[in-house]
């Protein structure tokens, strides 16, 4: 079941404010290892098809995009990082221990629990030369053209729950060196 209330309450009004939503539909595939791949499918609220999600007139608002989730039959809600806005989105996979400092320098910006319940969302604002992936380091940063599967599930960073987005152009020089 979809807790709207997570997106509702949770996510930052920054964010909300923009028109650049939509939702996610999960699928699970076999790749040629035999192993299962979780694969999430941008959908727009606007058209309601996955293709051309990067063009603006398929993109919703906030409102929208909530409002008809639950009649959609997806999974979740996507925020679509542009050109157009200051947000990079940092997203870690399996993160355990060894991400402490990192997550401590992120500490004062949005953090959400990822859609494995495994990762973390970082949202900050800055500029990145490039999107990455770095598949050994499970380390990615996202400036533009990405969907994120938003969750709005900060429960796991207790005390340490931010709903602000905050410029750490400091921080995104210094991991962007070291994992891209």
């Amino acid at each position: 079941m979809i807790k709207k209330e997570k997106y509702i309450n949770n996510i930052p009004q920054e964010l909300k404010e923009r028109s650049q939503w939509f939702w996610f539909k999960i699928y699970h595939n076999k790749d040629k290892y035999g192993n299962i791949k979780t694969v999430k499918i941008p959908i727009s609220p606007i058209t309601f098809e996955s293709n051309e999600w990067n063009k603006k007139e398929n993109w919703a608002d906030f409102a929208t995009a909530l409002a008809g989730l639950e009649k959609s039959g997806c999974d979740g809600l996507s925020f679509i990082l542009s050109e157009d806005d200051p947000f990079v989105c940092i997203d870690l996979d399996r993160v355990d221990d060894s991400f402490g400092n990192f997550l401590n320098d992120f500490s004062n910006t949005y953090r959400e629990v990822s859609q494995s319940g495994k990762g973390v969302h970082i949202f900050a604002k800055g500029v990145i030369a490039k999107n990455f992936n770095n598949q050994i380091e499970k380390v990615e940063m996202y400036q533009e053209n990405r969907c994120i599967a938003m969750t709005g599930n900060i429960k796991r960073f207790g005390s340490m729950t931010v709903r602000t987005i905050e410029p750490k152009q400091k921080e995104l020089d210094k991991y962007y060196k070291i994992f891209a």
